[in-house]
């Protein structure tokens, strides 16, 4: 098997354990009429809380450094998670003084990646949204290996305690609406549904229905 077909057969067998076959067909539908037709479509929940009475920091204590490009340049992240494009995206914001990445490491590897984009609100790199005294939960992603740890819920109290401590005043967070643990997560953490939206591709243009931030 070619390593472009083992990739892709991972990414696949990836979504299937994380969304179930319903949201998996759902999502290779939609890559079908994308490649087809150039149109896509994807649903997305705004999330949103003030930053005061934050949860305590579950009992586990799991070792978070800020990143840089390098810790994903290893055979756990590269490229199964860091391709290319990737690559090129992660550098940008790694440019932007405002966007800051956290990990964290078990045993002294990458675990878990976040990041938080201070005073913007920022959807699929594109759609951008200035907010003062606010900050958004970012582009969080656990190794296959290392899930089922509680490492997702440690890692929002902990950039929710790091934004409140940087003079942020409110929290958001936009997820992809069928990606259910996510969203548990963030409303364990007392995040709230606050809006829906829709993000829509035709060829390389692109819509998004959010106007404005509450």
């Amino acid at each position: 098997m070619s390593i472009k077909k083992s990739h892709l057969l991972g990414k696949f067998r990836e979504k299937l354990i994380l969304y179930g076959w319903c949201v998996t067909l759902l999502i290779l539908i939609k890559t079908v009429l994308r490649k087809l037709f150039g149109f896509s479509w994807e649903k997305y929940c705004l999330m949103a809380r003030d930053l005061n009475n934050l949860p305590a920091l579950p009992e586990e204590k799991f070792s978070v450094k800020e990143l840089s490009i390098h810790d994903y340049e290893n055979r756990l992240w590269e490229p199964s998670f860091l391709d290319a494009d990737k690559k090129r995206l992660y550098l940008t914001r790694f440019a932007d003084p405002k966007a800051k990445a956290y990990g964290i490491f078990v045993n002294g590897e990458l675990a878990f990646s976040s990041w938080i984009q201070y005073e913007e609100i920022i959807i699929q790199s594109r759609f951008r949204f200035p907010k003062k005294q606010s900050a958004l939960l970012l582009d969080s992603y656990c190794h296959p290996k290392f899930r089922k740890q509680g490492l997702h819920n440690y890692m929002v109290i902990w950039r929710l305690e790091e934004m409140k401590k940087r003079g942020v005043e409110k929290c958001y967070v936009a997820v992809w609406a069928y990606n259910r643990p996510s969203i548990r997560a963030q409303i364990k953490c007392d995040l709230h549904k606050v809006q829906k939206f829709y993000i829509i591709s035709v060829g390389n243009k692109k819509w998004c229905t959010l106007k404005n931030i509450p």
